[in-house]
């Protein structure tokens, strides 16, 4: 069966930092490398954009996404070359361009991220941009090049992320990506439990409640790990929790014998039900809950 075709965006980081110097050379040099190689390694089934930064908090499409033909990689391979160091980070503005270029696309979406530093513009768009790109199926790669600390919990939510400090791990981390970009999905196997194909941005970490209202699965929380048939009624709009997972699992429905992939999140509650409860982690549907 042939691959489907995969239409990718990438995110370059071309802020006044990547001028500095990390052991290997200037950071901007070392991504320019790492990145022409990435992409002059993809199959001619990936068709390639490219976003930047641009002076003040602005961000712009150097290359459009196009299909893969030698002219195309050849644009592609000069807008890469020309990109200086100057300005700050809009990661979210950037997100936001690079999903808007995929908004059409019937294939395979994805984007990839490369960043030496925190959104220092709008953190409140980071995360509604990197919501909206996950709603929109579109799967993101997040790599942190050299930021020589922890980088925060916001930034890790925008996608499947790696850090890599030095020219030797950027390019072992692109040669992951590229590997999971030509990586066939096959059936899904119940016995390894969540879907490694997890949503580009995740939800763990924020807290939500019960709709008190809505579809008939509404305000039942699954019981065990492995989503049977077992629910509870008695959760309701006042029971708070927040999520410690988020992914795709199988869901059987007996009465049909069809299993359907579903979205959920696990959960943990707070410590104040009306009532006794043999546990306090579980599984909820994304669709019942309401996330704050």
């Amino acid at each position: 069966m042939e691959p489907q075709d995969t239409d990718l965006v990438i995110v370059f980081d071309t802020s006044g930092s990547m001028g500095d110097h990390v052991p290997g050379g200037r950071k901007l040099d070392i991504a320019k490398a790492a990145m022409w190689k990435f992409v002059d390694s993809l199959p001619k089934s990936v068709s390639v954009g490219l976003v930047t930064f641009t002076g003040h908090c602005g961000v712009r499409v150097a290359e459009p996404l196009s299909k893969s033909t030698p002219e195309a990689r050849a644009r592609l391979r000069s807008a890469i070359a020309s990109l200086r160091a100057d300005g700050s980070t809009p990661i979210g503005d950037a997100l936001a361009l690079a999903s808007k270029q995929l908004a059409s696309s019937r294939n395979k979406k994805r984007i990839v991220v490369m960043t030496d530093g925190e959104e220092t513009c709008a953190e409140s768009r980071l995360a509604s941009s990197a919501d909206a790109a996950w709603k929109g199926g579109i799967k993101v790669y997040a790599i942190g090049f050299a930021f020589g600390q922890e980088p925060s919990r916001n930034f890790r939510r925008i996608g499947i992320y790696k850090d890599a400090n030095d020219d030797k791990q950027l390019a072992s981390v692109f040669t992951d990506i590229r590997k999971s970009l030509e990586k066939e999905t096959g059936k899904f196997d119940e016995s390894k439990g969540a879907d490694p194909d997890r949503p580009a941005a995740s939800l763990a970490g924020r807290t939500g409640h019960f709709r008190s209202k809505g579809g008939e699965r509404a305000g039942r929380l699954y019981q065990t790990l492995q989503l049977n048939s077992s629910f509870e009624h008695r959760f309701g709009e006042t029971d708070r929790f927040t999520v410690l997972e988020h992914g795709y699992h199988v869901l059987f429905d007996e009465a049909e014998f069809k299993a359907d992939r579903v979205e959920v999140l696990r959960v943990k509650l707070e410590d104040k039900l009306n009532f006794q409860y043999g546990g306090v982690e579980g599984f909820v549907f994304v669709n019942d809950v309401t996330i704050e």
